[in-house]
């Protein structure tokens, strides 16, 4: 992984026992050919989810970050810790149980992200305003930021605005 990846895919977990292998094991099948990070973040979870991902970082020690909370503190700051140490140019959210699907994030990259689509930013106008709504820069000032269900209806939002402007 290069210094800087493309990529990072922040996850925060509390109590995902028995999922954080799955999720990490899918993410790289997915994502294989993008240069990413996963940072997962375990917000003082009471199972074993801190020693599972403590393996997974052992299993992937390129691609693998582990934060620890050391007190119960949420996921907004679970997903503030992990946000603090993105490398990415660009930030995935995903949630620990594992009901977004990491294949939607590699069909996101190669539609809108590799051909170059430029970063969501408030206030833009050349934009639609789903697109600028993904981002969280208000609250992170990270301006490259697409949770996963804002992602999914932006990806349709830009293919629509992209043909109504080349028409």
């Amino acid at each position: 992984m290069a210094n800087t990846p493309a990529l990072s895919v922040l996850i925060p977990f509390f109590n995902e026992e028995g999922n954080v292998h799955p999720v990490i094991d899918e993410i790289h099948a997915a994502l294989a050919g993008i240069d990413f990070e996963i940072i997962c973040v375990n917000d003082c979870s009471a199972d074993a989810t801190s020693m599972e991902l403590a393996e997974a970082k052992a299993r992937h020690p390129h691609t693998v970050v582990v934060l620890n909370h050391v007190a119960r503190r949420g996921k907004s700051a679970a997903l503030f810790s992990g946000l603090r140490s993105a490398r990415g140019e660009w930030v995935q959210l995903l949630d620990g149980d594992g009901q977004n699907d990491p294949h939607d994030t590699a069909r996101l990259w190669a539609e809108i992200i590799a051909p170059g689509a430029p970063a969501p930013r408030r206030g833009s106008a050349s934009l639609p305003a789903s697109v600028t709504a993904a981002t969280i820069q208000a609250s992170s000032g990270y301006s490259r930021v697409w949770p996963m269900a804002c992602a999914v209806s932006c990806c349709a939002t830009m293919r629509q605005t992209q043909a109504v402007a080349g028409s």
